[in-house]
């Protein structure tokens, strides 16, 4: 099994107690979109999550910003932030990280990469750069918060050989331009009806060249990461994921451990006895050359920014036909992903939002564009001209309010009075998402 670069151990947590995670979030600096650096005579790492992209990457401007310093490119795979991540997710991740490491070397950089605890790696590079600041995105699932904290705090009580630790910078990159979040509405239906403006995505800077004598490390195969996110569940931990064990055999294990005498036998509907059965997703599709897609049973698009890019194109221009290969097999793929209105979009860029392959901004400009070069520079007050804009535009747009309204929940309003209210089930629904109370996923 090939090595990374920074194989870390699995320390103790350090969570920080939710009101001081509250007051932590709302001390952050949000970078605003000129990115002004401030010079500090330090390195500045950027440690990417969520945001595998050069394009439209506030933290990164942000980096590049002051002429003559280091610009380390960070990404670590911590299995809290990477353990509600289904296997199809999890090979996507690993053709995105592969773009952005091939897009950086192009620029003659590299993404330094790390394996283990957040925290140690973030203070290991650190402490071997000098660095002086890090930029890494602002987030809103309270799992992924609650490294954030820890990281906070393994570097406010690190030792630095430069002195001071480095300050955390937290940008964000959202759709619509508020000036606050104290001015949004709770209402999802009052928030939408204020037709906030768009913001402007950013273009790619320019990386100065990366000098560090450090070994960046190589990317692992999708088994390894899976064989380590396997060893890294902790013991107490007794979640069982639903796609490789039935829910019945479950019952059935923890009626036996309780020795539990039952006169109801657990069978299947033949009379069988249920045994452990692992699932299967089937075999994988043939690999294709040159394609936006993994394999030939694929829906997701793969890859990184150019390629989403060109297909996110592809798919706008659904109705027009076309002559490429590449354009044609994911128009087949439309077909098969629209099981209802405006599905096919979620279903074939859904996870390339995810991991941060486009930023939702770009999405919403290169389809809006396409729109306008339609219609003449013209938007119709009427709707749409074609349903893949359509869907595009909605799917962008729900995302992006499923993103804000966690951060009014967190930073703006008690809760108690968003529990009170019988009514608006949105805000309800957020409530549980934002404090992190677990819900069992399915992939």
């Amino acid at each position: 099994m090939a090595l990374l670069a920074l194989r870390l151990g699995h320390s103790g947590l350090l969570p920080a107690p939710p009101l001081r995670r509250h007051r932590q979030r709302q001390q952050r600096q949000r970078l605003l979109v000129s990115c002004s650096a401030v010079s500090d005579g330090g390195a500045a790492v950027v440690w990417f999550k969520h945001d595998l992209r050069l394009d439209d990457h506030p933290g990164l401007v942000a980096a590049c910003a002051e002429p003559r310093r280091r610009v380390v490119p960070l990404y670590v795979f911590d299995s809290r932030i990477l353990a509600g991540y289904s296997d199809t997710r999890l090979e996507l991740l690993l053709f995105a990280l592969k773009d952005l490491k091939l897009a950086l070397k192009s620029q003659r950089s590299d993404l330094l990469i790390g394996l283990g605890n957040a925290e140690d790696a973030v203070l290991k590079i650190a402490n071997e750069v000098q660095a002086g600041v890090i930029y890494t995105e602002e987030e809103v699932e309270q799992c992924v918060c609650s490294v954030l904290a820890n990281v906070e705090s393994s570097l406010s009580n690190g030792s630095f050989t430069r002195g001071n630790p480095p300050e955390i910078k937290f940008w964000s990159a959202p759709l619509y331009d508020y000036k606050s979040l104290r001015q949004l509405s709770t209402s999802r239906n009052q928030f939408l009806n204020e037709k906030f403006s768009t913001t402007t995505a950013l273009p790619a800077p320019t990386l100065p060249t990366l000098n560090v004598e450090l070994d960046t490390g190589s990317l692992p195969t999708l088994e390894e990461l899976k064989v380590f996110l396997k060893e890294s569940r902790m013991a107490q931990d007794n979640w069982v994921p639903i796609k490789s064990t039935s829910a019945r055999s479950i019952l059935k294990a923890a009626l036996i451990q309780r020795k539990i005498k039952s006169n109801v036998s657990l069978s299947d509907g033949d009379g069988e006895n249920i045994e452990d059965i692992t699932t299967s997703a089937g075999a994988p599709g043939r690999k294709i050359a040159g394609s936006m897609f993994a394999s030939e049973s694929s829906l997701e698009v793969r890859g990184g920014t150019d390629i989403t890019l060109d297909a996110l194109d592809a798919y706008l221009k659904y109705l027009e036909g076309t002559g490429k290969a590449s354009w044609q097999e994911l128009h087949d793929k439309v077909r098969f992903a629209e099981t209802r209105d405006g599905a096919s979009f979620r279903t074939l860029f859904g996870n390339a939002i995810q991991l941060g392959v486009i930023s939702r901004r770009r999405a919403y400009q290169e389809t809006i564009q396409y729109e306008r070069d339609r219609n003449a520079g013209f938007l119709s007050p009427f709707g749409y001209s074609t349903p893949t804009v359509t869907s595009a535009v909605d799917a962008i747009c729900s995302l992006e309010v499923i993103d804000i309204f966690p951060n009014i929940i967190f930073n703006i309003l008690p809760l108690s009075p968003l529990l009170d209210s019988p009514n608006n089930l949105f805000v309800h629904i957020k409530v549980v998402l934002a404090l992190g109370i677990e819900i069992p996923s399915i992939h």
